[in-house]
């Protein structure tokens, strides 16, 4: 039987689809791309703020003030693994990044 995880960070493909997909976001608290990308966003997709990133950025974090729309942590998790490979599926990214 898989295990779950109890943390989107440790399933996290990494693809950064997330972060070139923010001026989606109605409110994002940093600057967005001419693509509608976040600045902070790398090349190889990682963050340049990692440790300073806003709390959107921060999914499990995220959870603790959306706790009370969700049954579960799990359900939240799920959720957010579903966004995340609809995005990925939508756009064209590899199946590789796809989060199982």
């Amino acid at each position: 039987m898989e295990k779950k995880s109890q943390n989107f960070s440790d399933i996290c493909s990494g693809c950064g689809i997330c972060c070139k997909m923010v001026a989606h976001l109605q409110y994002f608290p940093e600057p967005i791309d001419e693509n509608g990308a976040c600045t902070h966003l790398k090349e190889d997709n990682s963050c340049s703020i990692y440790e300073d990133r806003p709390l959107i950025c921060r999914v499990d974090d995220m959870y603790e003030v959306l706790k009370k729309h969700f049954k579960s942590k799990q359900e939240y998790i799920k959720l957010t693994v579903d966004t995340c490979n609809l995005m990925i599926t939508e756009v064209g990214l590899d199946d590789e990044f796809l989060i199982k």
